[in-house]
């Protein structure tokens, strides 16, 4: 089997980072990353007569050569000017262009019926059967302007204002851009005169901010080309003779927007002891509109079904977060982190007028139901197993003794 069963991969991967930076002014720094990342593979498999997936016969000896090729970058221009007003207020606005590129390729050919195994996949051309030869393309852009501005009061009254324009080639045509804006503002009432005189806190500020930050749905699996109606081709016999055919092979949704979060934070950051024990406090509400999903739609379409924005959820917690310098000499350091977090998820709404979304990941089932959390586990609920007196029972769910018994949720007597 190894003398006849040839399996190769080749892959060449770039990966790079240019930077630039200049200070025209003292106070005023521009800087440019740019990221590049360039990966060719070649998969190459031949199966000569004599393995085991040709049984020796020689129509069934087959090469396959896959070649693939992906370019991406990311391209990051930041500009940041620092202005001190004066001794007690300070200011500092960044701007900030990136882009981010993504193009990829892939040809893949199998060719069946060799006379001689000495090519392997070498010379495709040798193979008087065509098995097979198809190949694809996706490309994907992001483009983002953002624009931040900080003051400083005394370095205890603190405000950031935030506002993100992003572009995604993957929704829809009239949803390609949106804005996401955000504000915090924070006290560091540690500096005030009437927390001089304590010696419990060495650091203590309180923090509020609102953001918003928007998802294109990569993370959720939409493809670059989801929301088109794209075009796919097959062959079929009329007759005697073999003809190409064309059909529409995935639905359009020209409605398909951004996923957006809007979040409210409460937090506090603290130090005692001169700072041998620190810590943050965080307490947050977070709502998630326009959830980008596969939303099934009947099978008399022929379709199984279309990205869309299907629903709300929300996103309840608390974070927190302690540590302590115990021991800290020139020879020896002992310090202690203890952290906790507790979040609620819940699915709030999901549109048009449906309660639950089932859908399969890798073998499992999964369930968006509203009132639950996202994407919960979906199957039966054990409720142990058949015994022999329960034969009968047993035997109306279609079951015998021994086996898991399941529990009857709706009482309906169908499981």
């Amino acid at each position: 089997e190894a003398d006849n069963w040839v399996n190769q991969t080749r892959v060449l991967n770039y990966l790079g980072n240019l930077s630039l930076e200049i200070t025209p002014l003292s106070n005023l720094k521009f800087t440019s990353n740019f990221s590049p990342n360039v990966e060719f593979t070649r998969l190459g498999e031949y199966r000569g007569r004599y393995s085991k997936a040709t049984s020796g016969n020689q129509q069934n000896t087959r090469a396959v050569v896959n070649n693939r090729n992906r370019m991406s970058y990311t391209w990051d221009n930041i500009l940041n000017y620092n202005w001190a007003i004066n001794p007690e207020n300070n200011l500092n606005a960044t701007f900030v262009y990136s882009q981010f590129y993504d193009r990829y390729e892939n040809y893949n050919m199998e060719r069946r019926n060799f006379s001689t195994d000495q090519y392997l996949f070498y010379n495709l051309g040798a193979g008087s059967v065509l098995q097979s030869a198809t190949s694809g393309f996706s490309k994907q852009t992001l483009e983002s302007y953002t624009g931040r501005l900080n003051y400083s009061h005394k370095g205890k009254y603190l405000l950031t204002l935030t506002g993100r324009y992003d572009g995604s080639s993957i929704l829809a045509a009239s949803n390609k851009w949106a804005f996401f804006p955000s504000a915090a503002i924070a006290w560091r009432i540690v500096e005030e005169d009437f927390m001089k005189d304590q010696n419990a806190f060495s650091d203590l500020k309180f923090r509020l901010s609102y953001g918003e930050t928007g998802n294109n749905g990569t993370g959720g699996g939409l493809s670059p080309l989801a929301s088109l109606s794209l075009i796919g081709s097959n062959f079929t016999n009329i007759g005697d003779q073999v003809i190409q055919t064309a059909f529409i092979s995935g639905l359009a949704n020209q409605d398909l927007t951004w996923e957006r979060t809007k979040e409210w934070n409460f937090g506090v950051d603290f130090g005692l002891l001169k700072n041998r024990i620190t810590g943050t406090l965080d307490i947050y509400s977070r709502l998630n509109s326009d959830i980008i999903f596969f939303r099934p739609v009947p099978t008399a379409t022929g379709y199984s079904g279309v990205f869309d924005n299907v629903g709300e959820a929300t996103n309840k917690g608390v974070e927190f977060a302690v540590t302590s310098k115990n021991v800290n000499t020139g020879d020896f350091r002992w310090t202690t982190s203890m952290n906790f977090a507790t979040n609620r998820n819940k699915i709030t709404q999901l549109y048009g007028g449906v309660d639950e979304i089932l859908f399969g990941v890798q073998g499992g089932s999964y369930i968006h139901r509203v009132g639950h959390p996202i994407g919960s586990i979906y199957t039966w609920e054990f409720d142990g197993i058949w015994q022999l007196d329960e034969l009968d029972a047993a035997k109306k769910v279609g079951q015998l003794p021994g086996q898991v018994k399941v529990k009857d949720i709706d009482g309906n007597g169908v499981i």
